[in-house]
């Protein structure tokens, strides 16, 4: 059983070609049995009630087609409840879910008219936050931050798109577990945790090509198909 409970405010202003859209919410939910993933057994386990408080803001600004731009912040409190009662907070946190994570970006597109062809470009950036998660015995992971950028053009129907991704290779990590583990058979088994994590997706390049094609007309068309009377 889970109780779910959300207010905030929403603001929308268009002016001309400028439009604003902000958000600003809170948010507190309250579940009987929670799922928490045991690495050692390889699977979400009850881990009881659980509680999570927080709040969210998303603003987004644009000109027209020219110019997007788009902020969000996410900060989230979860607490494991004990005797599987109702309260906000506890001396025990949910273990991997983030205290809070934010995202920027901005896109721009510029029509330029070469010999009466009219050719869109269009660059982008954005930029992730990763906060820091609980983990098991009371430690926190690390937090990470990421970099992306991206540019094009299109002109008719062909486009053209290079994306980079994780633009400065950081090295941050994906999911994070604590747990015994045993790598050398020949040796004593350890029942002391240690850190375990996936590694996140380092830096990558994208290219890619793409060619629209009108609908065919003519002998070459697709016949329509004749209604059943």
């Amino acid at each position: 059983r889970g109780i779910a409970s959300e207010t905030g405010l929403i603001a929308e202003h268009q002016e001309g070609e400028l439009h604003l859209d902000a958000r600003l919410l809170g948010h507190h939910t309250h579940v009987d049995r929670d799922l928490v993933f045991d690495a050692s057994r390889g699977r979400n386990v009850d881990a009881g009630a659980s509680s999570r408080l927080g709040a969210s803001a998303y603003v987004s600004l644009g000109v027209a087609e020219a110019l997007t731009g788009s902020v969000s912040f996410a900060w989230s409190e979860a607490f494991l409840l004990p005797d599987r009662g109702f309260a906000l907070t506890s001396a025990t946190r949910l273990p991997y879910v983030p205290r809070w994570v934010g995202r920027a970006d901005v896109v721009g597109r510029l029509p330029v008219v070469i010999d009466g062809e009219t050719i869109t470009l269009g660059l982008g950036a954005g930029a992730g936050l990763l906060g820091e998660r609980p983990r098991p015995l009371g430690q926190m992971s690390a937090p990470g931050f990421l970099l992306d950028v991206q540019g094009g053009l299109a002109w008719r129907d062909v486009s053209l798109r290079v994306a980079v991704t994780n633009v400065t290779d950081a090295r941050w990590q994906s999911a994070v577990f604590r747990y015994a583990s045993h790598w050398d058979p020949d040796s004593v088994a350890s029942r002391v945790p240690e850190l375990h994590f996936s590694a996140g997706a380092p830096l990558a390049l994208d290219v890619s090509l793409g060619i629209r094609f009108a609908e065919p007309r003519g002998p070459l068309a697709t016949p329509e198909r004749t209604p059943p009377p």
